[in-house]
């Protein structure tokens, strides 16, 4: 059980051995997607491309998969092709100008007070490998900033993505409380050292709005929940096997707003 500086992103997320949270969103959700997407990755966007320059920027991280395209839009078939060939290989593809995007956001995030001083002092994409006492699962977690007195995440989303009724959904949808609580909790493991946990989200637009939000405890207790149900599902499935295919007919789910 250990925190490493100087894991290469690449290697992190290679890793068939651990089970990260990232992994147990998935599972939850489906697991037969899960067991595919282990060894086959997400094909990559513009905007998660974009949001992992944007987080090197901020982190003064040392990832040595981007590259940058030398022009400025995706418009030549010479260039499209570069880029492709780039992110066949598990590198981050950008052009010129989504690299001064980038750096704008850069810019506009430091230049609100606190996301500045949160983000003097600390360490960046520190590894953290445990095991849970609980299921003897082996895990993982990859943590943006990692400071002695908390954990801090940073999510970059389009405009209007700081309103509050956009992070309602947001955060429910995508499971933040679930990250939140499975990286405090392996933390303590690690160290028996609690840290709050604080999610900096950044808007990508002019004027580059930021909020810093920390979970409730009955949203991290919610998490937590979840995270344990994940487990007892990885344990499940690794014992018995994923599913491959149709087992039978099952009812269709329907939202329950439907008919009103």
């Amino acid at each position: 059980m250990t925190v490493l500086d100087a894991i290469p992103e690449a290697a992190y997320h290679s890793d068939l051995d651990t089970l990260s949270v990232s992994g147990m969103k998935v599972l939850l959700r489906n697991p037969a997607r899960f067991a595919y997407e282990r060894t086959h990755k997400r094909p990559a966007t513009d905007v998660m491309d974009i949001g992992s320059v944007v987080h090197e920027m901020l982190l003064h991280g040392a990832d040595g998969r981007i590259r940058v395209c030398d022009a400025y839009d995706w418009r030549k078939p010479a260039v499209r092709a570069q880029r492709d060939e780039w992110r066949s290989e598990g590198l981050i593809a950008i052009h010129r100008g989504q690299l001064r995007e980038a750096a704008r956001i850069r810019q506009g995030a430091m230049s609100d007070p606190y996301v500045a001083d949160v983000l003097s002092a600390g360490k960046p994409e520190q590894s953290m490998y445990w095991t849970d006492p609980q299921t003897g699962v082996p895990l993982r977690g990859r943590v943006d900033w990692l400071r002695d007195d908390a954990i801090v995440d940073v999510k970059t989303t389009a405009a209007g993505g700081t309103d509050t009724t956009a992070l309602e959904r947001t955060a429910a949808s995508m499971d933040w409380p679930m990250q939140a609580a499975q990286y405090s909790d392996g933390h303590e493991v690690i160290t028996g050292q609690r840290l709050p946990f604080i999610f900096l989200v950044i808007e990508r637009e002019p004027p580059y709005l930021a909020r810093a939000l920390q979970p409730s405890a009955a949203d991290l207790e919610a998490g937590r929940e979840r995270v344990q149900k994940a487990l007892e599902a990885y344990v499940h499935y690794e014992t018995h096997g994923y599913p491959a295919g149709i087992t039978g007919i099952e009812p269709l789910p329907v939202a329950p707003w439907y008919g009103r």
